[in-house]
């Protein structure tokens, strides 16, 4: 299967494959036999509302938006015949991801690496500058430095801002990293580069240029292929893919795809920060699904690193034992309200999720670390023990 992208797919109904398979390759029966030998579908199996299904991966070579207008959100989705069709699983030939750029250019292990020893084993945490719109570059700027003195080893843009008149990207970028400059520990700053994609890789050229340590992309709103293109533009810094605009592909239960897949393909689109949902958190993934989308990006792919998976949503101090209970270290904690509605502020509240961190890395309840970390105690009393 070396020459073709191998798809699973949860169809409907029964005895549809073969259509599936000619539609989205010839789009007809009526072809020679040569043609079809050559970019043909195939299907490998059917029964019990599932279908595996194979096409050459050189009908649309290495090209992600391709990809994604065949086999992700293809005429499958498009056609009256399907009632249902959802993509819940791809093997991806090493050729072509190698075609694609390898994936990731850190990843987990070169995350780490670039925080320093302090951060080689233990898990990581991550802050988003709140509120999403409204501050200001020097607002930015010190939130994000009281984040970081809380303990985040990355903070990061809201999706929402990008680049406002009364926010500009390279004054806030610059003074944000200003700000983390002046700390005694390394932290990332992710600037969101999302826009108009004739300038995008100018843009995340220019923040980096500025001081961000690493650039974000709304990888489904801005397009997929946003995020391998700035992950090829050998910028030195990590990309990290949000995931907003994957929802309605995603939480559809009748067509769309699975979000594993989703974190697999922003995986060989080249991110090494994916976010995966959260355990226990608002957001809508079930527990089962974060942990198939944690496994996806985990799992051997071709030789793409393993990212960083991102847990996020409803993220505190409380939230940390199961998280990591689920995930294990390496993992990263995506801080959001929980540090805002600390009663201490935002540096106190990064800071009792990282004692809530290194309490469970110690094997101690948190009730019993509490007795010596006032913020982390604070927080537990503000938002009630778990």
């Amino acid at each position: 299967m070396g020459d073709r992208l191998v798809a699973t797919f949860e169809l409907e109904p029964d005895g549809s494959a073969r259509a599936l398979a000619v539609e989205e390759s010839t789009g007809t029966e009526a072809v020679s036999a040569e043609m079809a030998a050559r970019v043909g579908g195939e299907v490998l199996s059917e029964g019990g509302g599932r279908a595996v299904i194979a096409w050459p991966w050189r009908n649309w070579g290495p090209n992600l938006p391709q990809l994604m207008a065949s086999v992700l959100v293809g005429e499958g989705c498009e056609t009256a015949r399907f009632t249902r069709c959802r993509l819940v699983a791809l093997e991806w030939p090493a050729e072509l991801v190698a075609a694609l750029g390898g994936g990731p250019r850190f990843g987990l292990e070169g995350v780490r690496a670039w925080l320093g020893p302090g951060a080689a084993t233990r898990p990581l945490l991550g802050g988003i500058v709140k509120p999403s719109l409204g501050l200001g570059p020097a607002e930015v700027a010190a939130t994000a430095e009281a984040l970081a003195r809380g303990g985040c080893d990355m903070v990061k843009d809201d999706e929402l801002l990008a680049d406002p008149d009364w926010c500009p990207l390279m004054e806030r970028v610059q003074r944000v990293s200003a700000a983390l400059a002046g700390l005694d520990r390394p932290c990332l700053y992710a600037a969101n580069v999302s826009g108009p994609v004739d300038t995008l890789l100018e843009r995340a050229a220019a923040a980096v240029a500025a001081g961000a340590g690493a650039v974000m992309v709304n990888a489904f709103a801005t397009g997929i292929d946003a995020v391998r293109a700035v992950a090829a533009a050998g910028l030195g810094v990590p990309v990290l893919a949000h995931r907003v605009g994957a929802g309605p592909i995603a939480r559809n239960p009748v067509v769309g795809v699975d979000g594993s897949v989703l974190c697999e393909l922003t995986r060989v689109a080249g991110a090494d920060l994916v976010q995966i949902g959260g355990f226990g958190g608002k957001l809508f993934d079930s527990h089962d699904e974060v942990a198939r989308n944690l496994a996806a990006c985990r799992r051997p792919l071709a030789g793409a690193r393993v990212p960083v998976p991102v847990n996020g949503g409803g993220v505190w101090a409380g939230s940390a034992p199961d998280v990591l209970d689920a995930a294990g270290s390496d993992v990263m904690l995506l801080l959001g309200m929980g540090a805002y509605e600390h009663p201490g502020g935002p540096e106190a509240g990064a800071r009792s999720v990282a004692q809530a961190i290194e309490a469970v890395t110690a094997g101690q309840p948190l009730e019993t670390a509490a007795s010596s970390a006032p913020d982390l105690a604070a927080a537990l009393a503000h938002f009630g023990t778990p």
